[in-house]
């Protein structure tokens, strides 16, 4: 559905629901921020990305639950999550290089992440 569709009173209801989560994230981002900082030992590092890709997954099946709801097919609802789940965190990736927010951009990896 695109904002077109909504009638004023989604609309709203939409920017107010969005206003709230963005500052929700702020919050929850310099949390995460605070504790890799305070803490640099791989292995708290290492604890608190499992936390965090944790919540990510929470937070993507929301969205997969929201859509499934609304109608959508399954295979509509794994291209549209995934889709902006894509969108989202290589806009994120963008933004934590431009701040400097990746120290080590060659760790190895085991691709869970990918």
């Amino acid at each position: 559905m695109s904002a077109p569709d909504l009638t004023p009173e989604e609309a709203d209801a939409l920017k107010s629901m969005g206003i709230d989560v963005i500052r929700a994230m702020n919050v929850a981002m310099q949390s995460i921020r605070t504790a890799t900082e305070m803490h640099p030992s791989l292995m708290m590092q290492a604890s608190i990305a499992d936390f965090v890709s944790s919540m990510a997954g929470g937070l993507a099946a929301r969205a997969e639950f929201i859509a499934t709801n609304a109608g959508c097919s399954r295979k509509d609802v794994v291209t549209l999550c995934s889709g902006a789940f894509q969108h989202g965190r290589s806009l994120a990736w963008a933004q934590a290089e431009a701040a400097g927010d990746i120290i080590q951009t060659n760790a190895p990896t085991t691709g869970a992440a990918q």
